[in-house]
């Protein structure tokens, strides 16, 4: 758990990171902290303590790994979009499976990306969610789009 309080006014973007890779977590922290638009507000290792920041420090973006498969992660992620409506979260994961992407964006994710995808895309996604927009990733939406053909369309959103 690790809170930073000395952000500014000038910072565009309020980031909180939910990852429970420790080292992943801090790579990806320290290269982000590069991007003068994005100020990382909390770094958080499980389930509970992101869903605790999130409501907490209300960062603009949530970006927050949601594996091992499993509904911890996804539940965490209803529970940030309920309880703190402004904040969108943005999954970050390895799962591509077509289930798995409807159920975060279900569970009410504003984005999900995979991690085999640049860095820069990465940034281009927390940049296009703190717009109130939404950001999927290519490979995956393509895959969405195979879905709907499928019988996981009823258990995907409308």
């Amino acid at each position: 758990l690790v809170i930073n309080t000395e952000w500014s006014a000038e910072v565009k973007i309020r980031l909180l990171i939910a990852d429970d890779h420790v080292m992943f977590q801090e790579t990806l922290s320290f290269w982000l902290r590069q991007h003068t638009d994005i100020c990382i507000v909390g770094l958080a290792q499980d389930e509970r303590i992101a869903v605790n920041l999130a409501c907490d420090l209300r960062p603009d973006v949530v970006l927050m790994d949601v594996t091992p498969p499993g509904l911890r992660g996804i539940e965490a992620v209803r529970e940030i979009t309920h309880k703190a409506r402004e904040v969108r979260v943005l999954v970050l994961s390895n799962d591509l499976r077509s289930q798995s992407v409807c159920d975060a964006l279900c569970a009410g994710a504003s984005g999900y990306v995979s991690k085999y995808r640049s860095a820069d895309e990465l940034v281009q996604a927390i940049c296009c969610l703190a717009k109130e927009g939404t950001y999927i990733d290519p490979t995956i939406k393509s895959m969405i789009m195979c879905a709907q053909e499928t019988p996981i369309r009823g258990r995907c959103c409308p």
